[in-house]
Parts: structure tokens; sequence; C-alpha cells
């Protein structure tokens, strides 16, 4: 950049510094001052020549001044290194270097960019001297020319003092020089005389700054063209950033919907043991009820067997009521009896034992074949909700397709960007580095092109992925649930009320129980009364009667046991038809579960290819949210360091140096007297630095003479001191 601005300003500089000419033919009024300096630069005799060419002839006119010339020099010498003076260092060997040091005290005030700054009149001074190549070697000069021809060196240099601060110009920028340097390595040293010509006009016509307004205008489009750039990659930067939080807000989405789905499958996993249990629990279930339809059936068969047994003792009893005049002769035959009836009620007391246990087992079972048809029911109607799994990924392509979308955009942005670059390269033909700059910029913008491109290649495989691991799980088994849930509520149904009949059998069961045990009980007491029998025929008579009341109540509880354990029996076989379907249910179901267990594990192991790729998205999303950033970021030094420097450094320095230059040429224009209030054509000055000869010789001061050509003679005189 420093490079840059240095040819840039260099370039408007240089514009100033061309060669003086003189017109070919024209008439004149000229002041040349000529003045005498000691070695040291102390001038000591200053005479104005003025000429004056008119159609009538020339005139020439000389007056000595005492008067103050713009221009002073100040001359010193170093020897090795070490400042020694004029009469010191004659005839000495080593190392010389001579600085001509100018001062310009033409100073202005004048008005710049609304403040009052001090500007010089742009005196440009040039020295030259012959140096004798018999005693000095290797001469050089600053700022000038060295000219060697075998037998002497012929040295000119120039200088502009206070052009620098006239300019405003740092030496970072261009160093304008303000003094001579000449080095020569010398024997015996000596010099002859310096000579210095200093005039303010720097060019005979004013410059003309015009077509800089162009490259003015070329540094404003650069500057509008590169803020539009940065505005576009921080746009762009936004863009990616949104689209890294939709990759993260998808990529958060699709991990709670695996754990969702794995939640599912443990569910899955646990409805399908639940069934499998359930099916293994019916088909116990119909073996069992079986075994217990086969007891019932013999409870039945001993029902009927003692219904008929009892028909004979109600015979019997009625019999003895009928017949009490005859009860004493059929004692004995009735102990015998009433013995056969203990026994039997002691067989039948064993029996109701077995078939209350029984019965109560039966109770139980239906209550929990009611409990299991029901849970059965709202499993079924929690598998019919859920008969159709299908997983959406609807948001998930939104989002995908969002990012493609993002990206063309983006890619669109850039290749635009190109294009106006393109256009600010090819205006650009005289600022190659600038060129190279925005080169740059455009390759960058195509590389990041190129990522995107492969970033959309990416979102496309992962788009076509969703569209290919798009699963459906579809249960079409809805009329056999529809069934299996008729089933289960009729089950339910009917072991409810088959449970409350086996209640009251096993309540029934219970009081003929209690009856029997009292009768069991009491079997000492009966054998015993049956032996006092014959002595309590009257008691017999009205205890008679009274057993023949409770044989009728005796004989309507059996006809009841027998008829329940038929109830029984028949709401049994019931149950056992409910377990078989239930069971066939139940295997269906677990079919079902089964396949529905299958289909959750291939949506987790999609769920999980989804989770991986909506990471990778999330990933990529947020390096290609790195790159952009790098090249925003990029985009703005390069315009923060480099355009607007450029724009700064055109639009301020170069602008106010063009305007400090075209005050210069009026300031030189404006000089043009010196020895008196009359304007001229050209005021010029010359001054002569007397000659420093070795310790051999005497050193003297020349005077200069004026000829009437206005040449300069030199010649010897005493030293004036």
């Amino acid at each position: 950049m420093k490079d840059f601005r240095k040819k840039v300003i260099s370039g408007v500089v240089l514009m100033t510094m061309a060669t003086y000419t003189m017109p070919i033919f024209a008439f004149a009024n000229e002041e040349t001052i000529y003045s005498k300096l000691k070695a040291d630069g102390e001038k000591y005799k200053t005479i104005i020549s003025t000429t004056i060419e008119n159609e009538d002839g020339t005139e020439n006119t000389q007056t000595e001044t005492d008067k103050e010339l713009p221009i002073d020099c100040k001359i010193t010498y170093e020897l090795d290194g070490k400042e020694i003076s004029s009469e010191e260092i004659a005839g000495k060997s080593g190392k010389v270097k001579i600085t001509l040091q100018y001062t310009n005290k033409s100073k202005n005030l004048l008005k710049l960019n609304g403040k009052d700054e001090n500007v010089y009149t742009p005196f440009v001074v040039i020295a030259g001297a012959i140096i004798d190549n018999d005693n000095n070697t290797d001469v050089e000069v600053t700022n000038g020319k060295v000219i060697n021809d075998g037998s002497k060196t012929i040295v000119v240099g120039f200088a502009m003092p206070g052009m620098q601060e006239s300019l405003g110009l740092s030496k970072d920028d261009i160093d304008i020089p303000n003094s001579i340097e000449i080095t020569m390595n010398s024997k015996n040293f000596e010099i002859g005389n310096i000579m210095n010509y200093c005039t303010p006009k720097l060019l005979d016509e004013k410059i003309d700054f015009s077509n800089l307004d162009e490259l003015f205008d070329k540094v404003d489009d650069l500057q509008e063209a590169i803020n539009k750039i940065e505005d576009g990659a921080y746009e762009l930067k936004d863009g990616v950033y949104t689209l890294n939080n939709g990759a993260q807000t998808l990529n958060n989405g699709a991990n709670e919907l695996n754990n969702g789905i794995v939640t599912l499958k443990d569910g899955s996993s646990k409805l399908n043991d639940g069934a499998k249990s359930l099916k293994s629990g019916t088909a116990e279930y119909t073996t069992n009820a079986k075994t217990f339809n086969s007891k019932m059936s013999e409870m039945s068969a001993g029902a009927e067997n003692l219904n008929n047994g009892y028909q004979a003792i109600d015979e019997g009893i009625t019999s003895i009521s009928d017949n009490s005049n005859k009860l004493s002769a059929g004692a004995t035959s009735l102990q015998d009896g009433i013995n056969q009836v203990v026994a039997g009620v002691e067989s039948l007391q064993s029996n109701l034992s077995t078939l209350k246990a029984g019965s109560e087992s039966v109770a139980s079972g239906l209550e929990q074949i009611e409990s299991g048809a029901k849970s059965a029911l709202e499993l079924a109607n929690g598998l019919k909700e859920t008969t159709t799994v299908q997983v959406d990924y609807t948001n998930a392509k939104n989002a995908i397709n969002t990012a493609i979308s993002a990206n063309n955009a983006s890619i669109s942005a850039l290749q635009s960007s190109n294009t106006e670059i393109s256009n600010q390269i090819a205006s650009l033909t005289e600022y190659p580095e600038a060129q190279a700059a925005l080169q740059n910029v455009i390759n960058t913008n195509n590389n990041k092109i190129s990522e995107i491109s492969n970033s959309n290649l990416e979102l496309n495989n992962a788009l076509n992925n969703l569209n290919t691991t798009e699963i459906t799980v579809t249960t079409n088994n809805a009329e056999q649930i529809n069934a299996i849930q008729k089933t289960l509520s009729v089950v339910a149904g009917g072991a409810g009320s088959a449970r409350s009949g086996a209640v009251q059998v096993d309540n029934g069961i219970s009081g003929v129980i209690s009856g029997i045990d009292t009768l069991v009980a009491n079997k000492e007491d009966l054998t015993s009364g049956a032996a006092q029998l014959a002595g309590g025929l009257a008691s017999l008579s009205e205890g008679a009667g009274k057993l023949k009341s409770g044989s009728t109540t005796v004989k309507e509880g059996i006809g009841t046991l027998k008829s329940g354990s038929e109830a029984l029996l028949s709401a049994n076989n019931q149950l056992t038809q409910a377990a078989g379907i239930i069971s066939t249910g139940a295997e269906t179901l677990a079919n079902g579960v089964e396949e529905l267990n299958s289909g959750v594990t291939k949506l987790s192991t999609g769920s999980n290819e989804l989770k991986n790729g909506t990471s990778t998205l999330a990933d990529g999303t947020t390096t290609l949210l790195d790159g952009v950033t790098t090249l925003a970021d990029g985009i703005s030094e390069f315009n923060n360091e480099g355009i607007k420097k450029i724009s700064n450094e055109v639009n301020g320095k170069v602008k106010n140096t063009i305007k400090r230059i075209e005050k210069l040429e009026d300031l030189a224009n404006e000089y043009n007297k010196f020895g008196s209030d009359e304007e001229r054509d050209a005021v010029k000055f010359i001054s002569i630095i007397n000659s420093i000869k070795n310790s051999a010789q005497e050193n003297k001061e020349e005077d200069a003479i004026i000829n009437s050509d206005n040449n300069i003679e030199v010649k010897d005189e005493e030293n004036n001191k």
C-alpha cells in the first residue's frame, strides 16, 4: 500500500519537475541575480543584472545589492565521517563529503482546505561542479548525475527546498530533497567553484489536472463496488448463520425423534412380550378350563346321584311320618338308614368342600379372565389407534430445500459480485496492483462457489436418502382387531356375569356345607336318638313331621345345587369357548405386534440414519459458516486496509497535493520581481561558491564578472574578509 501511495504521489510531483525550457525567440524582460559565496556558503556580494529586450534593441544594467536572497545555502565538509572546516580540508586525503543544505526563505501564508498554512515559493536549485580526476576518484552525487570524460568529472544535482512542507507530504510518502551531497575519495583535496542555479519557474505553461478527474471517479466506483461486495459477504454470512441454526434445530429434532422411536421400540418390545404372554396364558387357561369342565361334569353327575338318592330318603321320611305307628318296628332299619345318611352326608361334605374350592377357583379365574379381557380390550383399542405408523420427513425436506435455495442465492450473489469486480478490473488498466488484488477476490469467490456447489450436492444426496429411507408401517388387520375387540367385550361381559353366578353358587355351597357340617357334628346324637327311638315315639312323630319339612328344603337345596352346577358347567363351557376365541385373538395380536415390532426396528434404523445425516448437515453448515465468516472478514479487511486507504489517499492526499501544486504554480508565476517593484518576465538566481585550493597554493576568492552577453567570467582577487 505504501509503495502504491508513493507511486501515485510521486507521479503527481514529478509532473512538476520537468526541465525548465527557455523560449527560442521572444522579447525579454528578465532579472538575473548573481551572488558570490564563500566556501562555507556565507554571501559577501550580490549583483542584479537586468536585461530588457524589445524592438528597439537590448538594454543591460547591473547593480549591487545587499538584499536577502530567497534561498540560503549552507555548506559543510566531512573527512572520513568527521566534520571539518573549509580551511582545514584543503590538501587533505581521505573520504570527502560536501553537503549543500538549502533553506527556502520565501514563505507565504495561504488558505488551504479552510486553514491558514505556510507555503513556500517553489524554487528549484540546480548545482554543478567540475572535479579533477587526478586527485579525486569514486565521485558520487545525490539527486543528480555524474559525467566522467576521463580527465575530469562533471557533477550536477538538484534540490527543491521547502517543497516537502509546501505539499504537506510525509517523507514516508515521498522524500523531496532540500540538499545535495557530493562524495569522493581525495588525495590532496581541492575543488573548483560550485555553481548554483535557482528559479521559481517550473513550467512555461500551467499543468492541466482535469484528466485526473476520471481517476477519482474510478476510485469512487471501486470503493462503491467493494462496499457492495462487503455488504453482500455479510448478508451471505447472515444467511449461512440462519441455515446453520436451522440445521442445528433439524439435528435436535432428529435426535428427539430418534429418542422417541427408541422409547417406541422399547414399548413395542414390551407389547410384544405381553402379547406373547397373553397368547401363552390364554392357551394355558383353555387347557385348565377344559380340565375344570371335566370336573364340573363329574360334580354335576354327583349332584344328580345325590338328588336321586335323596329322593329315596325323602320317600322314607314321608313313610316314617305317615307310618309313625310302625316306627318302632322299623327303628332298627331307621338306625341303619341314618348311619347310611350320615356316611353319605360325610361323603357329600367332602365333595362339597372340593366343589367350593373349585367354585372359588372358578370365580377367581373368571375375575382374572374378566380383568385380562378388559386389559386385552384396552390393548386392542390402543393397537387400533396406532394401526398406521408413518414417519413424516416433510420438515426435514423443507429445511434441506431451504438450505439449497439459500446456497443457490449465495452462488448467484457471488457470481454477480465477480461480474462487477471484472468490470472494475477492466477499468483499472493503469493500476496493475489494484487489478491483482481484485482478481484475488474473484478467485476467492470462485473457491466459495465451488464449496457451496459441493454442499448442494451433499444436501441433494441427503434429500434423496430421505426419499429412499421413508418408512410407512401399516397394520392391515383392522377388521380382525374389530372382531377381537367385540370378542373381548363379550368375554369381559360374560366373564363378569359368570363370575357373579360363580359367587352365588359359592355362597349357596357355603350354606349347604354349613348345614351339612351341623348334621355331621350331630351325627352321634342322631344315632343315639335312633337307639332311643323306641322310647320317644311321640317325639319321633313330631320330629318326623319336621324332618319331612326339612327334607323338602334339603331336596330343594339339592335341586338348586344340581341346577347351579349345571349353570356353572354351562358358564364354564361359554368361558372355554371365549378362551378359545381369546387364544386365537391373542395369537393374531402376537403376530401383529411382532410385525409392528419389526417395523419399529426398521424405523429405528432409519431414524439413526436421519440423526447421523442431520448431524453431518449441522457440521457442514458450521464449517460453511466458518468459511463465510472468514470470507466476510477478509473482504472487510481488504476494504478497510486496501481499497479504503487507496480511496482516502487518492481523494485525500492526492487531491490535496494537486490543490497545493496549483497554489505553487500560482506562487511561481507571481514571483516576477526582486531588485525593484517592476514586474519581470522571469527572475532567476545564480550563486558562485569559492573554490578550495590545496595547501601548496594560496586560497583566493574569485570574483564574478558579467560581460555584455550576460555570461560569467571568473578571476582571482584578494580575499575579502
